[in-house]
C-alpha cells in the first residue's frame, strides 16, 4: 500500500510531462511527513515508499525516530523548522530511463542524531523509480508472499535461483563434488546428519581422517559484541561426538536448517570449525591461509544480512503488504498512466550496505563464494557470478542493476571480473583498488586483522595478476600505489600494535582511497629500488612484523602550516598549507578544483600537533604529476626518524594543481645535496622508509 501522505505528494503534479527531463539539481521541495510519529505509523501500515526508507536507516537511527514524539518542525520557518522528511522530482532520461520519474525522499538525519553542521552526514535521500509498467514491466503482477523467511515459498525461490545457476551459468561453476568426494575439504566441518532421514543432532567431522562425500555450505555472520559457542580445546572431542541443536545459538540453528532444505548436508561455521581458545591461536594462524579455498570451494554461502551476532535468528517475521513495489496510475499527457513504484537503490539497501557487508572479514566471503544466499529482515536475495536475484522479483529484477555495478560482480574462483578494455592490465590493478576502497569502508573487530582479513582475496588476484604481493599492494605498479591517502572527513589513526610499514595503508585504521592506476599519461618522479617484509608467518600475505622500502626521488624540506582560508570555508577538516624549501605552496594559485577539498592529507588526522612540534624534521618528495596547464602533482610526506642512516616514516600525502604548483613542488634547491639520505646522486635522493 502507499500511505496517505505519499500518495499526497504522489497526486500533487496535474501532468507528470511538466517534470524535466535533465537533471538539473533544482526543484521545489515539498513536505512530506512533518515528525516520527507520522513517519513510523505509515511504516508500520505498511506503505510501499515510507518502509524503504526506514530500511535504508540504520538500527540507531530508527530507534531514535521511534521516540521522536510531537511535531519536530513546520514547513516554511527558518531552517532548523524544516519536516522530517521531503520530497522533490527528477525526470528519468538523465538517469536513463526515459518516460520514468524519480522521487527523491530527503531525510534530515541530523534532525534525529543531533549532527550538528555535517551536512555530509546530515541528510539523506531515497529515490523512488516510477516506471511506466507499459514500457518496463507489461508482465508485472503483484503476488502475495508468506509472512516469513523461513516459508516453504521462499526456500522455493531459493531451490529455484540454484537449479538455474548450476543449468544456465558457466562461470558459475557446476562443482564437480556436488554429489560426489570433493578435490578438497576444509580441515573440520558440521555434518549436519543424512538428509533422508531426521536429525537432532550434528557433529564436527574432520574430513581427512574421516572420508565424506558431496558439497558444503559456508555461513557469513557477523560475532557482535557477545561471546557465542564456538570450537574450543576443552569441548574439541564433545563436538566431534555430538552438537545437540538445541545447545546451538538460533542463528546457527537456522543455517543447520537451512543447509538441510538446500539440500546440503555439510556446513562450514567459522566459530566452530576453527579453535577460538585454548591453543594460543595456533589453529586460527593455520586456517585463516586456506579462507581462499574454503569459499572459493563451497557450493553456496549463506548470508546472515540483518543479525548482529548469532542469538538473533536467521530467520525473520515480515509484513507482505510492505514488501512488493506498489503500482499506482498518475496523469500523463491528459492521459492516466500506470506507474509501478521502485527502490531506485533497492540492492545498496538490501545487499551491500546490509549489516553482514558493513563486516570487513566478510568482503572475501563474499568476493569468492560461487553463490551468496542472503537472508534478511524483508527477502532472501541472490547474488552469483552472473546474476542477482530477489525474491519480490522471482520474474527477474525489474531494473538492470548492471547500471549500478558492483566492483566484485564476476569475481570467482576461476575467473576475476575485470574487461580490460584499451588500458591493458592497468585496468586489472584498478579493481582491487576497487577492492581496497570497500574492504577499508568496512570494520573490523580486532585491527590487528588489516592484512589478514584480505589474504584469501589477495592469494586469488595474486594467482590472476602473477605479481608479488606487498603489505596491500602489488609490486608492478608500487609506484603509483604508494599514493594512496585517507577518505576525505574520515577519522583515521595509526594504530599503537604494528601491523604494517607506515608506506602502506594497512597500517592505517579507517577508510582509505587507493594509490590511483592512472589510465591517461602520467609521469612518476619515484622509483622504488628494493623493499623487504618480515612475516610472522610462511604466508605473505598475511601478518607482517616489520619491513622496509628505499625509494629513489627528489627530497624537500617541508613545513606544514594551518591553511587559514581554506579552513574557514570548512567545518570538518583542519587545511594545512605546504612551505617547500622555504617557499608557500599554495594551491589556490590555480587551482581548477571547483570545490574546496584539502590539499594535504595527514595520514593520521589527530597527529597535527604532535607534527607541529616537529617541523625541523619534515620532508616531502615529489611522486606523480600529469602534464598540462591544469595538471596535478601529488607529493609524498615524511618525517625523519634516523638522519645518520636517511631514515623516514611516511606520515601522508599532498595534491595540487596547475603549472605554478607543479613548478613551485619540482623546483630545486642547492642545499638538496646535503638532505638526509642513504645516498644522494644525480639531483636524487635515496631514503629508506619503514
Amino acid at each position: 500500500m502507499v500511505c496517505s501522505c505519499c500518495r499526497k505528494v504522489l497526486e500533487l503534479k496535474k501532468d507528470y510531462t511538466l517534470i524535466s527531463n535533465e537533471r538539473d539539481g533544482e526543484g521545489t521541495l515539498i513536505p512530506h511527513h512533518r515528525d516520527g510519529e507520522s513517519l513510523t505509523a505509515s511504516v508500520d501500515a505498511g506503505c510501499y515508499i515510507c518502509n524503504r526508507l526506514w530500511a535504508a536507516l540504520d538500527i540507531e537511527e530508527r530507534c531514535k525516530v521511534r521516540r521522536s514524539v510531537g511535531e519536530l518542525a513546520k514547513w516554511g520557518g527558518p531552517a532548523t523548522k524544516s519536516p522530517l522528511t521531503s520530497v522533490f522530482w527528477d525526470g528519468g532520461a538523465a538517469f536513463a530511463y526515459p518516460r520514468a520519474f524519480l522521487l527523491h525522499l530527503a531525510f534530515d538525519r541530523g534532525k534525529i542524531l543531533d549532527l550538528g553542521r555535517n551536512q555530509r552526514k546530515g541528510f539523506f535521500s531515497l529515490t523512488v523509480l516510477l516506471l511506466p509498467q507499459e514500457s518496463y514491466a507489461p508482465q508485472y503482477q503483484i503476488k502475495s508472499y508468506s509472512r516469513s523467511t523461513r516459508s516453504e515459498e521462499t526456500f522455493r525461490v531459493a531451490q529455484k535461483w540454484i537449479t538455474e545457476c548450476l543449468a544456465e551459468h558457466p562461470h558459475c561453476g557446476a562443482k564437480p563434488h556436488a554429489s560426489t568426494t570433493a578435490q578438497w575439504y576444509p580441515s573440520r566441518l558440521l555434518d549436519t546428519g543424512p538428509l533422508d532421514q531426521e536429525s537432532s543432532i550434528c557433529r564436527l567431522v574432520l574430513p581427512n581422517v574421516t572420508p565424506i562425500q558431496g558439497s558444503y555450505a559456508t555461513l557469513s555472520h557477523c560475532w557482535g559484541m557477545k561471546e557465542s559457542f564456538n570450537l574450543t580445546t576443552s569441548n574439541y572431542a564433545q563436538l566431534q561426538q555430538e552438537i545437540p541443536f538445541e545447545t546451538l545459538p538460533p542463528l546457527y540453528r537456522d543455517a543447520v536448517e537451512t543447509s538441510r532444505r538446500l539440500h546440503i548436508r555439510y556446513l562450514w561455521i567459522d566459530s566452530l570449525c576453527i579453535i577460538q581458545h585454548g591453543d594460543n591461536f595456533t589453529d586460527w594462524k593455520q586456517e585463516s591461509t586456506h579462507m581462499d579455498k574454503i569459499y572459493s570451494g563451497s557450493f553456496v554461502n549463506i548470508s546472515a544480512a540483518d543479525a548482529p551476532d548469532a542469538n538473533h535468528p536467521l530467520f525473520h517475521d515480515r509484513n507482505p503488504d510492505a514488501l512488493y513495489s506498489q503500482t499506482i496510475e498518475l496523469p500523463v499527457s491528459s492521459l492516466t498512466t500506470r506507474f509501478i513504484l521502485m527502490d531506485y537503490n533497492f540492492w545498496r539497501t538490501e545487499v551491500s550496505s546490509a549489516v553482514i557487508n558493513t563486516r570487513a572479514w566478510v568482503l572475501q566471503e563474499r568476493l569468492l563464494s560461487p553463490r551468496v544466499l542472503y537472508f534478511g529482515q524483508r527477502q532472501i536475495l541472490w547474488e552469483c557470478q552472473q546474476k542477482e536475484d530477489a525474491e519480490i522479483y522471482p520474474e527477474g529484477l525489474l531494473i538492470d542493476l548492471s547500471r549500478f555495478p558492483s566492483p566484485f560482480k564476476g569475481f570467482g574462483h576461476n575467473q576475476i571480473g575485470w574487461k580490460p578494455r584499451d588500458h591493458g592490465d592497468l585496468s586489472k590493478y584498478q579493481y582491487w583498488c576497487n577492492i581496497v576502497n570497500a574492504y577499508t569502508r568496512a570494520k573490523l573487530t580486532f585491527p590487528v586483522d588489516k592484512l589478514i582479513a584480505l589474504s584469501a582475496v589477495a592469494k586469488t588476484v595474486r594467482e590472476l595478476l602473477q605479481d608479488s604481493y606487498v603489505a596491500g599492494m602489488w609490486r608492478r605498479y608500487l609506484e603509483r600505489e604508494l599514493m594512496w591517502s585517507v577518505a576525505v572527513g574520515e577519522a583515521q589513526a595509526r594504530p599503537s600494535v604494528y601491523r604494517a610499514p607506515s608506506w602502506s595503508w594497512a597500517a592505517v585504521d579507517g577508510h582509505i582511497t587507493p594509490g590511483i592506476m592512472d589510465l591517461e599519461a602520467v609521469e612518476i618522479l619515484i622509483e622504488v629500488q628494493d623493499l623487504h617484509l618480515d612475516y610472522i608467518t610462511s604466508d605473505t600475505t598475511g601478518l607482517i612484523s616489520g619491513g622496509w622500502l628505499q625509494l629513489w626521488g627528489s627530497l624537500k624540506k617541508l613545513e606544514l602550516l594551518p591553511d587559514a582560508f581554506f579552513s574557514s570555508h570548512s567545518n570538518d577538516f583542519e587545511f594545512l598549507m605546504m612551505v617547500v624549501n622555504g617557499v608557500p605552496v599554495s594551491v589556490r594559485a590555480d587551482s581548477v578544483m571547483k570545490e574546496y577539498q584539502p590539499h594535504v592529507y595527514l595520514d593520521d588526522n589527530q597527529q597535527w600537533e604532535s607534527t607541529q612540534n616537529h617541523q625541523q624534521e619534515l620532508f616531502c618528495m615529489p611522486a606523480r604529476t600529469r602534464p598540462g596547464n591544469d595538471g596535478s602533482i601529488y607529493v609524498l610526506l615524511l618525517q625523519l626518524e634516523d638522519g645518520k642512516n636517511g631514515t623516514f616514516r611516511r606520515i601522508g600525502i599532498a595534491r595540487g594543481w596547475g603549472k605554478e604548483v607543479r613548478e613551485s613542488l619540482l623546483a630545486c634547491n642547492a642545499e638538496e645535496s646535503t638532505l638526509p639520505c642513504v645516498r644522494y646522486e644525480g639531483g636524487r635522493h635515496l631514503v629508506r622508509i619503514v
